[in-house]
């Protein structure tokens, strides 16, 4: 009686509340790389000038003061557009990563409990 109720308190536990934690395990590292990354920072400011490097229009009637902070311009915004675009695509990477992670440890996590037995089997296969 004793190892039934052992048996159905595992399964229990296994599928139930473990299964649970890894879920917010796996949700805790996607938080991780989501806020390690600043996705959502990235991808708000994502055109705008790098470190705020920015030059200021003096003369407007002087076409090559105005032609210089125009070209000065677009590059620290091309700078900073690359370089938030490489992060974002390093923060995708990392998420995918985590997540076809959390799918093989759910996978194996759910599979498991079948190897018991066939092992059991097995190593008594073995020793007659």
């Amino acid at each position: 009686m004793g190892f039934a109720i052992l048996i159905s308190e595992y399964i229990a536990w296994h599928y139930g509340q473990a299964f649970t934690e890894i879920l917010d395990l796996g949700r805790d590292f996607l938080w991780f790389g989501w806020n390690v990354f600043s996705v959502s920072l990235l991808s708000q400011t994502l055109v705008s000038p790098f470190y705020r490097i920015q030059e200021g229009y003096k003369n407007w009637t002087d076409f090559e003061a105005l032609g210089e902070t125009i070209v000065a311009n677009t590059v620290s915004r091309l700078v900073g557009f690359l370089l938030r675009l490489f992060m974002l695509i390093l923060g995708a990477l990392f998420e995918l990563l985590i997540l076809a992670a959390l799918s093989i440890v759910l996978i194996s996590w759910m599979i498991l409990p079948l190897l018991i037995p066939l092992l059991f089997l097995g190593g008594l296969y073995f020793i007659f």
